[in-house]
């Protein structure tokens, strides 16, 4: 009988185990059907951030855990692909070659990269969306406190990596769109927004981190403009790089009332769709520029978010 007693006990916790387990998938279920009927930006956003709750507080599964296989990540990936989808815009998918859902997020544009969703550990939370092989993080995402951080780092040096360096621009210009698409559909639900080097107004400007910049950083601009038949123009606070007939780059400067020199970039063309990643990708001696003096040149972000 003793045996037979220790038997029953473990089936009574195993019982228990599954009606809490029940009450746990119930609540993701209807936290999923949410997010499933949702018909607009922000009510997908509040489905998610919803589901993401659910899962946090429901803690692991016991029994059912083999059934429960998505993490946040997961969900995220899920978010993007339906908030692109607003936008007519079917760049990411979480489909792999069998077109079984799998964890990562890849691009029909992006064919050799897959990209996840990691949590970031920093006090604010949050994720990054990294490359999984190569583990360059290329934005920050926070669904709690609404903020989408491009790292401009991470995105130049995706695309200056081995396998990034040999896409074609217009895989280049794709993937900046679904990007700036992404940032468009967030604004919509008030999210906080960081875009930096792949912003295309003519009038956006990119300050970099650091004031007073060394003269020997500008005189080799001029120098690698000059050797590279790039007109060259030295303006009253700064420069003006023409290179080509539609295309300029702006480096100026702002003094102010103490004589400290705060520099930023400014990309201007007739389509107004240019943006300072493109054109350090199409310019490799402007690229390499920028790379040799980044302590110098490092474009302000927030870089708080991306520690470690």
């Amino acid at each position: 009988m003793a045996n037979q007693d220790r038997s029953l006990a473990q089936l009574a916790i195993f019982q228990q185990h599954l009606d809490l387990d029940s009450r746990r998938v119930a609540a993701l279920s209807r936290a999923l059907k949410q997010f499933l009927s949702a018909k607009n930006p922000v009510d997908n956003i509040l489905a998610i951030r919803e589901l993401m709750f659910v899962q946090l507080q429901s803690g692991p599964l016991t029994e059912f855990a083999p059934l429960f296989r998505f993490d946040d990540g997961f969900w995220l990936s899920q978010l993007f692909i339906r908030l692109l989808s607003f936008k007519n815009n079917d760049f990411f998918s979480t489909l792999d070659s069998q077109n079984k859902l799998s964890l990562g997020l890849r691009s029909r544009v992006l064919p050799n990269f897959e990209f996840i969703f990691v949590p970031a550990a920093i006090a604010a939370g949050g994720f990054y969306l990294q490359e999984a092989n190569l583990q360059i993080r290329i934005l920050y995402f926070d669904i709690r406190h609404q903020r989408f951080f491009i790292e401009p780092n991470g995105l130049l040096a995706l695309f200056t990596s081995d396998i990034g360096k040999h896409l074609s621009s217009r895989q280049l210009e794709l993937t900046v769109k679904a990007l700036n698409d992404l940032a468009e559909v967030l604004q919509e639900d008030q999210f906080v927004l960081d875009l930096n080097i792949i912003q295309a107004e003519n009038d956006a400007q990119l300050e970099i981190n650091k004031a007073d910049l060394p003269v020997a950083v500008s005189d080799r601009l001029f120098i690698l403009a000059q050797a590279n038949q790039v007109d060259i123009v030295a303006l009253d606070d700064g420069f003006l790089l023409n290179l080509n007939s539609s295309l300029k780059l702006y480096f100026t400067q702002v003094v102010d009332r103490i004589g400290h020199a705060q520099w930023r970039f400014r990309v201007s063309d007739k389509n107004d769709s240019e943006t300072f990643l493109s054109v350090l990708l199409k310019y490799a001696w402007l690229l390499n520029w920028y790379w040799d003096n980044i302590q110098d040149l490092q474009i302000a972000y927030r870089d708080e978010f991306f520690l470690g």
